[in-house]
């Protein structure tokens, strides 16, 4: 008997584990998101942000669906129906009915053990490639932008087919990182200059009530020479930050036409 019971608990967890491992990626929760620099450009250049990422298990430059696949092996995506269903698990978008329901909405509480039930659409989301692959996507019933999420990721993908976008990326990258950096030394400077700006304001007001001792007096023009210095910092930050930005502009556009001839070549082809 103690032998029966242990197999059957042995099939038991066995077919847990196969129902968790041929379950579609797109049911489990996904967090390797892309990097800062990476999701900034993603968001600049095709409009996907990381929640669009997270969706379509995308960290940037894998797409995790059954396997980890680099984003120029799939060769497009698009939306490919759906279908009203129910979940369990809290985490996707859905909405609650009750089995004994209120005019609003809510759970009518006369009624004990009322069931409650989550509903959620499920999208199917076909990438074309060598190994093509349908993701499941869920959206709130009637509140659906997944296709609007096919457009941006469809742009992305045709355009990296004849060369990835990595060498944007790069450039990008450095851009970002070198702006984020002088950001910060210009808010350290801004509140410098602030400091003396403080200085100033006090001698100020302290001049129409009294005379200002030698030592005071000394502090005032020390401020005012840094405030001349940290001016001059600020001035050649913030024009290091336009340059920094415009770089990114750059490698913004030229991932962004790189896409549009591929979807404009794609789009013959399809008519000729």
């Amino acid at each position: 008997m103690g032998t029966f019971l242990f197999i059957v608990v042995v099939i038991g967890i066995a077919g847990l584990i196969l129902v968790e491992l041929t379950k579609n990626p797109g049911d489990r929760p996904f967090s390797s998101l892309p990097s800062h620099a990476r999701a900034e450009f993603l968001k600049r250049t095709f409009g996907i942000t990381k929640q669009d990422c997270e969706r379509l298990r995308f960290d940037g430059r894998h797409f995790h669906h059954p396997k980890k696949s680099p984003y120029e092996t799939y060769r497009g995506v698009r939306a490919n129906g759906s279908t009203r269903t129910t979940v369990t698990n809290p985490a996707l978008p859905h909405h609650i009915s009750w089995k004994y329901q209120r005019l609003d909405g809510g759970p009518d509480l006369r009624y004990r053990g009322n069931v409650k039930t989550m509903h959620s659409e499920r999208h199917f989301i076909r990438f074309e490639g060598p190994q093509p692959f349908v993701l499941h996507v869920y959206s709130y019933p009637g509140h659906s932008d997944v296709d609007q999420l096919a457009r941006k990721f469809d742009a992305f993908l045709c355009g990296a087919q004849g060369r990835d976008y990595e060498r944007e990326f790069m450039e990008f990258k450095a851009a970002f990182e070198k702006k984020q950096l002088a950001q910060s030394r210009l808010d350290e400077a801004m509140s410098s200059l602030a400091s003396c700006d403080a200085v100033t304001a006090a001698h100020t007001r302290m001049l129409s009530v009294m005379a200002i001792p030698a030592d005071l007096k000394a502090k005032v023009e020390e401020a005012a020479t840094r405030r001349l210095q940290v001016f001059g910092v600020v001035e050649r930050l913030r024009r290091e930050i336009l340059e920094q930005e415009q770089q990114e502009n750059l490698a913004v556009r030229s991932a962004q036409t790189q896409s549009e001839i591929a979807l404009s070549h794609r789009t013959i082809a399809q008519f000729s």
